[in-house]
């Protein structure tokens, strides 16, 4: 099963180009996943194998983003937003195999619960000009990033935060209408 909603919100401002958006998006899943695994003996007089795997897996994720865009002046141009998603899955799985008639989880590496989640936020700025014979554009994302993931039976869990910026910047000049020259850095 899968049940996807989405929310999204425009607002124009006066003037040309001068908006804010903003949506939320969510989606929640579930689905399982189950085999029979048989192992056919073609000689000899080994016993053939018989093993199940039953594998359940739960997910939801949210993600909101809001964008504001205000034209400056002839030439200018401001935007700024904001991110965030949150992604939590949980994950169980077990193979099974039948011994002496009945079914034996087979090595505890094959049998457990992994957990997952994961938070992005971000907010970024940009600010451009467009001239007659060139044009630039600077700008600046921050990201804080948190993801944990855990093995309930075995107990090992791992936790990660961290904090990354992505700079930009873009300038271009233009030759005539056939030709342009661009240089640009971005860190991604």
């Amino acid at each position: 099963s899968d049940y996807e909603f989405r929310l999204e919100y425009e607002n124009q401002f006066e003037g040309e180009d001068h908006r804010l958006t903003a949506d939320l998006d969510l989606d929640f899943s579930r689905e399982r996943e189950q085999s029979d695994l048989e192992e056919t003996i073609q000689e000899g007089t080994t016993d053939p194998l018989f093993q199940r795997t039953d594998n359940q897996e739960e997910e939801r994720d949210m993600r909101f983003q809001a964008d504001y865009i205000r034209p400056v002046g002839d030439n200018g141009r401001f935007e700024a937003g904001v991110r965030s998603s949150v992604e939590w899955m949980d994950n169980s799985f077990a193979v099974e195999e039948l011994q002496n008639g009945t079914w034996q989880p087979l090595e505890e590496a094959f049998n457990d619960n992994f957990l997952y989640y994961e938070n992005v936020n971000a907010a970024y700025a940009i600010w451009g000009s467009d001239h007659e014979k060139y044009s630039y554009q600077a700008g600046l994302r921050a990201e804080h990033t948190n993801i944990r993931t855990e093995l309930k039976r075995t107990g090992q869990e791992n936790d990660r935060s961290y904090v990354d910026l992505f700079p930009s910047l873009f300038f271009t000049y233009k030759f005539n209408d056939m030709q342009s020259l661009q240089v640009s850095y971005s860190r991604r």
